[in-house]
């Protein structure tokens, strides 16, 4: 229990300075009067160069070699799919094969 305590007593200490009898006081700021934080400080420059950029990038997604590409991928995708699929079932029609009676059984008991 003394340890709970202690970083309770550490964590005290370290906000104390902050407050002020149920007040919080401001903390000090590292700007000077009249400084502005911006993230944003080269907003119209780079919005005029990521449209240059987004038309080059879309002319290579759409070309007729990348869409026949994509379409061989997406069919290649689709037969393994279904051959997930056969699997699966093939799977499930075992074990329905060996479990089924009991199965069965439980529903009835259930029902």
């Amino acid at each position: 229990m003394i340890f709970p305590k202690s970083i309770i007593l550490a964590l005290a200490a370290l906000v104390a300075p902050s407050v002020n009898a149920f007040q919080i006081v401001k903390p000090s700021v590292a700007f000077h009067a009249g400084q502005v934080a911006s993230t944003c400080l080269y907003a119209e420059e780079e919005g005029e160069a990521g449209t240059e950029a987004d038309t080059s990038s879309t002319d290579i997604l759409n070309s007729p070699e990348f869409l026949r590409r994509k379409l061989d991928v997406i069919k290649s995708d689709i037969a393994q799919a279904e051959a997930d699929i056969a699997v699966a079932q093939e799977q499930a029609e075992a074990g329905k094969a060996e479990w089924g009676p009991q199965m069965e059984a439980l529903q009835s008991e259930v029902s």
